[in-house]
């Protein structure tokens, strides 16, 4: 999908601590435009940009990855954390605390996104929420002229997916979703590698992973007194509350996740196999679209 938009995010952020040192907004600012050259305009937020100007973050979800984002953000560097949105109340105490001692002052919180992403000065936002939210966020982040980094997966179904790309197509914001593995030098280094033949005739492409989900109480029982579990459920259908459909461990839910086959470890490392043998195959002379629909419908068919 990030192939698709052909965009890249405000910070560049990446969760690899070796790579995170080396990234300075100055440098960035450099670098980026080359990325975006698609788009039909520069964003405005570069166009004359200073590069000691701090970019003001909010975030959209602070119960686990959306923080590790913001803290990558820190490592980044020139940005500041001015807002945070969060239907737990707990969640928001604790990362508002976290940042302040991160940066130094408080951000504003909210328990509603359309209020957050209504704070004067916002320049880019984090979306860490559940998939089954992502759509409305992104899209009200658009229609807010904001810059977006999206947590995988990016959306609960296709056609969210296809509504938030043109969506986008229909902006000069820039965005990414978060396929952090696709960002690896590790993966990076193997599609190097395959495309300059050292591998040989690629006939098949596989992806495993040694994981079990874990499962926590699935018995039906009050939320905790912090979280508001009806906006939790917000698009979705709202369900019986326990600890196996709440934070954390939504993936595993037909209303919110699929599992993870489609959620958390399917896609993206099978986005991954697409991303490298596709375009070496293509190469052979096939068109690269036709390898895509042929590599899915031969692993669809197994």
């Amino acid at each position: 999908m990030t192939d698709g938009f052909a965009l890249v995010f405000l910070l560049a952020f990446r969760h690899y601590p070796s790579t995170m040192n080396t990234i300075t907004r100055r440098h960035f600012l450099r670098n980026t435009i080359i990325g975006t050259a698609v788009l039909t305009r520069v964003p405005g937020i570069l166009v004359g940009a200073d590069p000691d100007r701090k970019v003001k973050l909010g975030l959209i979800g602070c119960g686990w990855y959306g923080m590790v984002d913001v803290e990558a953000a820190f490592k980044a560097g020139n940005v500041e954390v001015v807002a945070l949105c969060d239907v737990d109340s707990e969640h928001l105490t604790q990362s508002a605390e976290k940042v302040e001692k991160l940066q130094g002052n408080r951000p504003r919180t909210f328990k509603l996104y359309q209020d957050m992403l209504a704070v004067d000065g916002l320049d880019a936002v984090i979306i860490g929420t559940p998939p089954h939210w992502h759509a409305l966020q992104l899209i009200t982040a658009l229609e807010r002229k904001l810059d977006i980094y999206c947590e995988k997966p990016l959306a609960y179904d296709i056609r969210e997916c296809r509504v938030m790309v043109d969506a986008v197509k229909k902006t000069d914001r820039i965005v990414q979703i978060g396929f952090q593995r696709r960002q690896s030098p590790a993966f990076q280094a193997v599609r190097k590698y395959i495309q300059e033949g050292k591998a040989g005739k690629i006939v098949c492409a596989e992806a495993n992973i040694h994981f079990t989900a874990g499962t926590k109480d699935p018995t039906p029982q009050e939320p905790p007194a912090s979280l508001d579990w009806e906006l939790w459920c917000g698009p979705a259908p709202k369900i019986p509350y326990s600890p196996q459909v709440g934070h954390k461990n939504w993936r595993l839910e037909k209303t919110t996740g699929h599992g993870h086959l489609v959620s958390y470890w399917g896609n993206p490392l099978r986005g991954q196999c697409l991303h490298v043998v596709a375009s070496t195959i293509s190469r052979a002379g096939l068109p690269r679209q036709m390898c895509l629909r042929h590599i899915l419908n031969s692993a669809s068919a197994r």
